[in-house]
């Protein structure tokens, strides 16, 4: 397991593409995204 997790180091797991929360100072939508990088696999 140590060495599947050094291969992936320095890495940040990502846990969502796009998250959409209140802001909690004005209660304003926000809606934040970032896109996969290229090398990730495809999702269904």
């Amino acid at each position: 397991m140590d060495d599947i997790m050094d291969s992936l180091r320095p890495r940040h797991w990502l846990h969502a593409s796009r998250l959409i929360a209140s802001h909690p100072a004005t209660g304003r939508s926000l809606d934040l995204s970032c896109p996969l990088p290229p090398d990730w696999p495809p999702t269904a």
